[in-house]
């Protein structure tokens, strides 16, 4: 097994499980352990941030609106003035209601939160987004978010599998790109090179 430094533990056990093993990208009991193990986990997709991509990402993942709502979950959310103007102007919250639940840090940005401090997002009800349409951009992007330039120095896609729906997308997306052959799956959601001597290396 190669070194690989600061593996988190969900990590630790994929590698103990399935490292050795081709063609992860197929192996459906995989998948079910990446579900487990690499909850709330970001991954970066082979695939450049535009855009095009961002909706190509939306349009494939399966979300069911009271399904789950666990991507509403995180104590904060980002907020920002155009959003607040979005949501006040569209009438989907007022502002006598987001004064309840949006807080400002010292270095001036903003972030909503439910009471206690910790609770689901306030705008949250049964499961389900009550300002779904008018949503703060960074919940419109979720589970979507730039990741690190790469190959080409391109921005690349950094995605959150947060849930079953999230991790079926990226199992879509890692299957599409390793179908060109000549590459390799690692159990923590790396592509590497397959040589011809048998041997992996980090693509460059």
């Amino acid at each position: 097994m190669p070194k690989v430094t600061n593996m988190t533990k969900g990590e630790e056990v994929l590698f103990s499980k399935y490292y050795g093993q081709d063609n992860l990208q197929d192996n459906d009991a995989f998948w079910e352990d990446v579900i487990v193990h690499l909850n709330d986990y970001d991954v970066v997709l082979p695939m450049e941030y535009t855009p095009e991509n961002v909706r190509v990402l939306h349009g494939l993942i399966d979300c069911q609106p009271g399904a789950c709502g666990e991507c509403c979950r995180y104590g904060q959310t980002p907020i920002y003035e155009y959003d607040i103007h979005r949501l006040t102007k569209s009438g989907a919250a007022t502002m006598e209601k987001l004064q309840t639940c949006v807080y400002t840090r010292k270095d001036g940005s903003m972030f909503m939160r439910g009471e206690p401090a910790g609770a689901d997002c306030p705008l949250l009800k049964d499961n389900v987004c009550t300002v779904y349409d008018n949503r703060p951009d960074v919940c419109w992007l979720f589970p979507v978010m730039k990741g690190p330039r790469m190959i080409g120095n391109k921005g690349m896609v950094r995605y959150r599998l947060k849930c079953k729906p999230a991790v079926d997308v990226a199992k879509t997306i890692f299957k599409g790109a390793l179908s060109v052959g000549g590459y390799k799956l690692l159990p923590n959601l790396t592509i590497i090179k397959e040589e011809k001597n048998g041997t992996n290396s980090e693509p460059n």
